[in-house]
């Protein structure tokens, strides 16, 4: 049974915090996916909270055929496409459409960074101690080459040996993991 079957579960046995962590895993990822059919925002927020509504409400059962975000998504698109019949929106060509409204934009990047972040931390914990203590005073708590010799009672220079020799076994794991190192 995956994270999002227990959630459920935890619901369907009275306890809403199930429901509340199911919103909080799944609902930026259930609405841009909706937004991929209905190409609004707005109405995908909307379709998406539908979705959730209907599982509180209704409260489907979930027969595992196949993952809880599977069915997830497959309820969200369903309540998609009836909304589309209903409304007979009009399709307008790929190339006709201009960018991304910067409210879906800014949702989608923090959305792609959040995965990036949590691929590259993945990675990370699989380096030495010593290459990922290295890495991360270095990267997310902004030290200086100097200022992490002083803590580690290193070189300067051994110190810089050590970052680079980490950013490659980095660069390595990630290419292990089907990551694109150049897009970092």
């Amino acid at each position: 049974m995956d994270k999002g079957s227990n959630y459920y579960q935890t619901f369907l046995s009275g306890d809403d915090s199930g429901m509340e962590a199911l919103i909080r895993e799944y609902s930026d990822g259930l609405t841009l996916y909706i937004n991929t059919i209905v190409h609004d925002i707005h109405t995908a927020e909307d379709l998406m909270l539908e979705t959730f509504i209907k599982l509180g409400v209704r409260r489907p059962a979930d027969r595992g055929y196949s993952s809880f975000k599977t069915w997830l998504y497959t309820i969200g698109r369903n309540i998609a496409l009836d909304y589309l019949r209903k409304h007979k929106t009009v399709q307008v060509p790929l190339d006709e459409v201009g960018e991304l409204p910067d409210e879906a934009q800014t949702t989608l990047n923090s959305l792609i960074t959040r995965e990036r972040d949590e691929v590259v931390h993945r990675c990370m914990k699989k380096l030495g101690q010593t290459y990922y203590q290295a890495l991360w005073l270095y990267y997310f708590e902004g030290f200086s080459t100097r200022e992490i010799a002083a803590l580690t009672g290193k070189t300067v220079h051994a110190t810089q040996v050590r970052i680079s020799r980490a950013r490659q076994s980095l660069k390595e794991t990630l290419i292990k993991e089907g990551f694109d190192y150049e897009d970092l």
